[in-house]
Formats: C-alpha cells, structure tokens, sequence
C-alpha cells in the first residue's frame, strides 16, 4: 500500500496549523514542500496504520457509512483519493469535499493506492453487523 497526503498551504495561513489539521487526519511525518513557488504539506507513507486517527475519527462521530460511500465512490482502478476540508479537520471534524471549490483553502488530498482497495475501505469503515451496532471497534447490540 502507497499513501500519499498533500494539503496547499495559501499565503494567509500559518505552516503549523496546516500541518496540525493534516496530522488530526493522518499520522505521518510530514514536511514542507514548495512546488512551482506554491507551498505544500505533505506526507508519504505505506502502513494502514497511518490512516488510524481517521479510522478513529470516523468511528467517533458515526460517519462509517458515509465513508464507505464516500470511499466506494472515490475507487479508480487501484487508487483511492479523498478530500477533506481542511478548516473542518483543524478542529477534528470531518467534511468531505467533492471538489476544490468547496474547500475555500483548499482541501487536504488523501491518495492511498493498494492491491485490493476495498480491503483499505473495509478497514477504514467497517460494516457494524446486522441489527447492531459497533462500538469502539467491537460488536454490540
């Protein structure tokens, strides 16, 4: 598995508080890149495990299905590329955006690339069983 992250940093905003909301959403060691004089966060990694405060996050507020949507929607091929808006997960919540526009500052750009993707989605946002509910990882009713 590939996992790449990439978040624009504008002009106006503060280096660290970008950095901070992308790390509430990924666990990397992420660096400053500047590319064609526009300057990026971003992170690349290759464990699942990276991707754990959102797995975690998601869980929290109730949004495993409408990631899975999300998530199913977003597969091409072996690729897997999510936006969230990056205001929203500087205060640990969660917007998906669908296109750039919606995130005024820009969006923070999840790309995970593996073998099986629904395996990612399936880690990411897991089914609670039928007539149940999953907390905290377990299974309950």
């Amino acid at each position: 598995m590939e996992l790449l992250v990439k978040a624009i940093i504008n002009p106006t905003e503060d280096p660290a508080k970008v950095k901070n909301a992308v790390h509430r959403m990924i666990d990397l060691d992420l660096r400053l890149v500047n590319e064609g004089g526009v300057d990026y966060v971003v992170g690349v990694g290759n464990s699942i495990m990276s991707l754990s405060p959102l797995r975690d996050l998601v869980n929290r507020l109730g949004m495993t299905r409408l990631m899975r949507e999300i998530l199913r929607s977003s597969v091409v091929g072996d690729t897997i590329e999510i936006k969230l808006h990056k205001q929203a997960a500087y205060v640990g919540a969660i917007s998906f955006v669908t296109h750039d526009s919606e995130s005024p500052m820009g969006p923070i750009t999840i790309t995970i690339t593996a073998p099986d993707p629904e395996k990612i989605i399936e880690w990411l946002a897991p089914h609670a069983p039928r007539g149940g509910k999953r907390l905290n990882g377990l299974h309950g009713k």
